[in-house]
Protein backbone atom coordinates (compact mmCIF):
# COMPACT_ATOMS: atom_id res chain seq x y z
CA UNK A 1 0.00 0.00 0.00
CA UNK A 2 0.79 3.65 -0.11
CA UNK A 3 0.19 6.02 2.46
CA UNK A 4 0.37 9.85 1.72
CA UNK A 5 -0.20 13.46 3.01
CA UNK A 6 -1.28 13.55 6.55
CA UNK A 7 -2.27 9.69 6.68
CA UNK A 8 -2.45 7.84 9.79
CA UNK A 9 -3.07 4.10 10.65
CA UNK A 10 -5.77 2.48 12.89
CA UNK A 11 -4.82 -1.49 13.65
CA UNK A 12 -7.38 -3.54 15.42
CA UNK A 13 -7.22 -6.88 15.99
CA UNK A 14 -8.81 -9.75 18.13
CA UNK A 15 -7.86 -12.09 20.81
CA UNK A 16 -9.27 -15.61 21.60
CA UNK A 17 -12.02 -15.44 24.94
CA UNK A 18 -9.09 -17.22 26.97
CA UNK A 19 -6.64 -14.64 26.36
CA UNK A 20 -7.35 -12.49 29.43
CA UNK A 21 -5.98 -8.79 29.26
CA UNK A 22 -2.44 -8.58 27.77
CA UNK A 23 -0.02 -5.95 27.59
CA UNK A 24 0.43 -5.12 23.98
CA UNK A 25 3.76 -3.85 22.20
CA UNK A 26 3.31 -2.17 18.85
CA UNK A 27 6.35 -1.96 16.62
CA UNK A 28 7.57 -0.80 13.10
CA UNK A 29 9.78 -2.48 10.74
CA UNK A 30 11.70 -0.41 7.86
CA UNK A 31 13.14 -3.50 6.35
CA UNK A 32 10.25 -5.80 5.32
CA UNK A 33 10.22 -7.08 8.71
CA UNK A 34 13.90 -8.18 9.35
CA UNK A 35 14.58 -5.86 12.50
CA UNK A 36 11.89 -4.45 14.53
CA UNK A 37 11.43 -0.36 16.47
CA UNK A 38 9.06 -0.31 19.65
CA UNK A 39 6.53 2.54 19.16
CA UNK A 40 4.67 1.44 22.32
CA UNK A 41 5.07 -1.13 25.10
CA UNK A 42 3.39 -2.91 27.93
CA UNK A 43 -0.20 -1.08 26.71
CA UNK A 44 -3.11 -2.56 28.55
CA UNK A 45 -5.55 -1.39 25.04
CA UNK A 46 -8.89 -3.10 25.95
CA UNK A 47 -10.18 -1.84 22.71
CA UNK A 48 -7.89 -4.08 21.20
CA UNK A 49 -7.24 -0.69 18.81
CA UNK A 50 -4.10 1.40 18.07
CA UNK A 51 -3.92 4.37 16.35
CA UNK A 52 0.10 5.68 14.72
CA UNK A 53 0.45 9.18 12.97
CA UNK A 54 3.76 8.91 11.80
CA UNK A 55 6.14 11.52 12.24
CA UNK A 56 8.77 10.26 9.67
CA UNK A 57 7.87 11.90 6.15
CA UNK A 58 9.25 8.68 3.87
CA UNK A 59 9.22 5.54 4.80
CA UNK A 60 9.85 2.33 1.87
CA UNK A 61 9.10 -1.38 2.90
CA UNK A 62 7.40 -0.46 6.56
CA UNK A 63 5.10 -3.25 8.64
CA UNK A 64 3.56 -2.60 12.03
CA UNK A 65 3.24 -5.41 14.45
CA UNK A 66 1.40 -6.17 17.43
CA UNK A 67 2.69 -8.32 19.88
CA UNK A 68 2.08 -10.28 23.66
CA UNK A 69 3.36 -12.84 25.56
CA UNK A 70 0.97 -15.03 26.86
CA UNK A 71 1.11 -16.98 30.46
CA UNK A 72 3.72 -19.53 29.06
CA UNK A 73 6.29 -16.66 27.76
CA UNK A 74 5.37 -17.23 24.22
CA UNK A 75 5.09 -14.46 21.72
CA UNK A 76 1.89 -14.17 20.16
CA UNK A 77 2.07 -11.31 16.82
CA UNK A 78 0.27 -10.48 14.14
CA UNK A 79 1.80 -8.35 11.41
CA UNK A 80 0.22 -5.49 8.59
CA UNK A 81 1.19 -6.22 4.94
CA UNK A 82 4.09 -3.88 3.58
CA UNK A 83 3.53 -0.22 2.71
CA UNK A 84 5.48 2.64 2.18
CA UNK A 85 5.19 6.18 3.39
CA UNK A 86 5.36 9.36 1.23
CA UNK A 87 4.37 12.65 3.07
CA UNK A 88 7.38 14.33 1.49
CA UNK A 89 6.29 16.93 -1.83
CA UNK A 90 8.20 16.28 -4.61
CA UNK A 91 10.97 19.42 -5.94
CA UNK A 92 9.93 20.91 -9.08
CA UNK A 93 12.24 24.08 -10.25
CA UNK A 94 12.52 26.11 -13.61
CA UNK A 95 16.55 26.10 -14.22
CA UNK A 96 16.92 27.97 -16.92
CA UNK A 97 15.72 28.41 -20.96
CA UNK A 98 16.94 28.52 -24.46
CA UNK A 99 16.25 30.72 -27.53
CA UNK A 100 14.73 28.93 -30.01
CA UNK A 101 13.20 30.77 -33.28
CA UNK A 102 10.08 32.80 -34.37
CA UNK A 103 9.42 33.59 -30.66
CA UNK A 104 9.92 30.24 -29.48
CA UNK A 105 11.45 29.97 -26.14
CA UNK A 106 12.44 26.27 -24.19
CA UNK A 107 12.28 26.79 -20.25
CA UNK A 108 14.14 24.16 -18.77
CA UNK A 109 12.95 22.55 -16.00
CA UNK A 110 14.27 19.64 -12.67
CA UNK A 111 11.55 17.35 -11.35
CA UNK A 112 12.66 15.42 -8.43
CA UNK A 113 10.23 13.25 -6.01
CA UNK A 114 11.78 13.28 -2.86
CA UNK A 115 9.53 11.03 -1.26
CA UNK A 116 9.61 7.31 -2.18
CA UNK A 117 6.36 7.05 -4.34
CA UNK A 118 7.62 8.47 -7.76
CA UNK A 119 5.94 11.66 -9.81
CA UNK A 120 2.33 10.74 -10.85
CA UNK A 121 2.58 9.93 -14.77
CA UNK A 122 -0.81 10.21 -14.99
CA UNK A 123 -1.36 14.20 -13.40
CA UNK A 124 0.17 16.53 -15.44
CA UNK A 125 2.62 19.07 -14.23
CA UNK A 126 1.34 22.76 -14.46
CA UNK A 127 3.19 25.43 -15.45
CA UNK A 128 1.55 29.14 -14.25
CA UNK A 129 2.81 32.32 -15.66
CA UNK A 130 2.19 36.06 -14.31
CA UNK A 131 3.35 38.39 -16.81
CA UNK A 132 3.64 41.93 -15.83
CA UNK A 133 3.50 41.34 -12.87
CA UNK A 134 0.47 40.31 -13.46
CA UNK A 135 -2.00 37.92 -11.91
CA UNK A 136 -0.54 33.90 -12.19
CA UNK A 137 -2.79 31.80 -14.70
CA UNK A 138 -1.85 28.22 -15.70
CA UNK A 139 -0.22 28.77 -19.40
CA UNK A 140 0.09 24.88 -19.84
CA UNK A 141 0.17 21.02 -18.93
CA UNK A 142 1.95 18.68 -20.08
CA UNK A 143 2.93 14.57 -19.27
CA UNK A 144 6.86 14.76 -17.53
CA UNK A 145 8.46 12.31 -19.12
CA UNK A 146 12.24 12.56 -18.02
CA UNK A 147 14.33 14.95 -15.73
CA UNK A 148 15.75 17.63 -16.97
CA UNK A 149 13.04 18.31 -19.35
CA UNK A 150 12.01 21.25 -22.05
CA UNK A 151 8.57 23.11 -22.29
CA UNK A 152 8.15 25.04 -25.46
CA UNK A 153 6.49 28.34 -25.20
CA UNK A 154 6.05 30.83 -27.27
CA UNK A 155 6.13 34.50 -25.87
CA UNK A 156 5.52 38.07 -27.37
CA UNK A 157 7.85 40.60 -26.03
CA UNK A 158 7.48 41.44 -22.17
CA UNK A 159 8.56 40.42 -18.58
CA UNK A 160 7.54 37.07 -17.25
CA UNK A 161 7.40 34.84 -14.46
CA UNK A 162 6.96 31.24 -14.08
CA UNK A 163 6.25 28.21 -11.38
CA UNK A 164 5.76 24.33 -11.44
CA UNK A 165 3.01 22.90 -9.79
CA UNK A 166 2.16 19.01 -9.67
CA UNK A 167 2.26 16.15 -7.51
CA UNK A 168 3.25 12.87 -6.72
CA UNK A 169 1.49 9.02 -6.72
CA UNK A 170 1.01 9.64 -2.74
CA UNK A 171 -0.64 12.84 -3.65
CA UNK A 172 1.82 15.33 -2.46
CA UNK A 173 1.30 18.52 -3.87
CA UNK A 174 5.02 20.80 -4.82
CA UNK A 175 5.62 23.75 -3.00
CA UNK A 176 4.92 26.82 -4.77
CA UNK A 177 9.00 28.14 -4.79
CA UNK A 178 9.11 31.41 -2.88
CA UNK A 179 10.88 32.73 -5.98
CA UNK A 180 9.41 31.91 -9.10
CA UNK A 181 11.81 31.73 -12.19
CA UNK A 182 11.91 35.44 -14.05
CA UNK A 183 12.61 35.75 -18.01
CA UNK A 184 12.53 38.98 -20.35
CA UNK A 185 12.15 38.22 -23.51
CA UNK A 186 12.35 40.84 -25.99
CA UNK A 187 11.88 39.17 -29.16
CA UNK A 188 11.54 42.47 -31.33
CA UNK A 189 14.05 44.77 -32.93
CA UNK A 190 15.40 48.37 -32.07
CA UNK A 191 13.03 51.15 -33.54
CA UNK A 192 16.04 53.83 -34.91
CA UNK A 193 15.65 56.86 -36.19
CA UNK A 194 18.85 58.03 -37.27
CA UNK A 195 20.00 61.53 -39.25
CA UNK A 196 23.41 60.52 -41.49
CA UNK A 197 24.32 62.16 -43.85
CA UNK A 198 21.74 62.33 -46.67
CA UNK A 199 22.80 60.74 -50.71
CA UNK A 200 24.71 63.75 -52.65
CA UNK A 201 25.11 65.99 -49.15
CA UNK A 202 29.00 66.75 -49.23
CA UNK A 203 30.89 66.97 -46.03
CA UNK A 204 34.19 69.07 -44.90
CA UNK A 205 36.95 67.60 -44.07
CA UNK A 206 38.18 69.30 -40.61
CA UNK A 207 35.01 70.13 -39.46
CA UNK A 208 32.30 68.20 -37.42
CA UNK A 209 28.68 67.39 -38.04
CA UNK A 210 26.29 66.28 -35.74
CA UNK A 211 24.53 63.19 -36.12
CA UNK A 212 21.33 62.86 -33.67
CA UNK A 213 19.42 59.45 -32.94
CA UNK A 214 16.40 58.47 -31.25
CA UNK A 215 15.98 53.99 -30.39
CA UNK A 216 12.80 52.58 -28.85
CA UNK A 217 13.99 49.49 -27.03
CA UNK A 218 12.96 48.48 -23.84
CA UNK A 219 16.25 46.21 -22.99
CA UNK A 220 19.03 47.91 -24.84
CA UNK A 221 22.34 46.66 -23.98
CA UNK A 222 24.54 49.04 -21.90
CA UNK A 223 26.46 50.08 -25.07
CA UNK A 224 24.15 48.98 -27.17
CA UNK A 225 24.34 52.16 -29.74
CA UNK A 226 27.12 52.00 -32.46
CA UNK A 227 27.99 55.02 -34.42
CA UNK A 228 30.47 53.64 -37.11
CA UNK A 229 31.94 55.44 -40.51
CA UNK A 230 32.54 54.16 -43.92
CA UNK A 231 34.72 55.34 -46.00
CA UNK A 232 34.33 53.01 -49.32
CA UNK A 233 30.60 52.48 -49.48
CA UNK A 234 30.17 49.96 -46.98
CA UNK A 235 32.49 47.59 -47.68
CA UNK A 236 35.02 48.20 -44.56
CA UNK A 237 33.36 50.27 -41.35
CA UNK A 238 35.37 52.24 -38.27
CA UNK A 239 33.78 52.55 -35.01
CA UNK A 240 33.39 56.15 -34.11
CA UNK A 241 31.34 56.29 -31.23
CA UNK A 242 29.50 53.61 -28.61
CA UNK A 243 26.48 54.13 -26.01
CA UNK A 244 23.97 53.45 -24.07
CA UNK A 245 22.27 56.68 -24.51
CA UNK A 246 18.51 56.10 -26.22
CA UNK A 247 18.34 59.39 -27.43
CA UNK A 248 21.47 61.93 -28.56
CA UNK A 249 23.31 63.63 -30.44
CA UNK A 250 27.15 63.26 -31.32
CA UNK A 251 29.51 65.86 -33.22
CA UNK A 252 31.17 63.81 -35.86
CA UNK A 253 34.93 65.27 -36.44
CA UNK A 254 34.51 65.09 -40.43
CA UNK A 255 38.08 63.03 -41.14
CA UNK A 256 40.43 64.92 -44.01
CA UNK A 257 39.75 62.57 -46.91
CA UNK A 258 38.05 62.76 -50.47
CA UNK A 259 36.07 59.84 -51.05
CA UNK A 260 33.13 60.25 -53.36
CA UNK A 261 31.06 57.27 -51.73
CA UNK A 262 31.30 56.95 -48.00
Amino acid sequence: GLLGPGATVTLEWQLSADAGQPRYTISLSQDAGRTWTPLAEEQLLPDRKWTWRPKETSLERCQLMVSYQDEFGATIFAETPAFTLDQAPPRLAITGFERGTEGTVFLLYAAEDVGQSGLDTESPLELWCAQENGPWEKRSTFVHTSSPGRITLKLGDGEYQFRLNGKDRAGNLASPSSTPFRLAWDNSPPAVTFNPPRGGEACFGGTTRPLAWTVKEKYLAPRGIRLEFSPDDGVTWELLQETGTLSGSWPWPIPLLAVQAA
